[in-house]
């Protein structure tokens, strides 16, 4: 994490899933061939905000419950 930009990091036990990643309501899909890398940055975060998020699992068209937390750029 740095003042406008934050890093996620998974493990891909599949491939072929798809994640979506929501930052204060702005949402994105990482395609399998993004996901595969194990991370995604977030980025055009303002220093000293705090940021809430959600990871979700996506396959075949089902949703997993979503993980969700927060951070706080410095």
């Amino acid at each position: 994490r740095s003042l406008t930009t934050a890093t996620l990091k998974w493990e891909n036990p599949n491939k072929s899933w798809k994640y979506k990643v929501e930052t204060n309501g702005t949402g994105v899909t990482i395609e399998p061939d993004i996901s595969a890398t194990g991370f995604f940055t977030i980025s055009n975060l303002k220093p000293g905000t705090l940021y809430s998020y959600h990871v979700t699992t996506v396959f075949s068209g089902l949703n997993s419950k979503a993980y969700n937390d927060f951070l706080v750029t410095q």
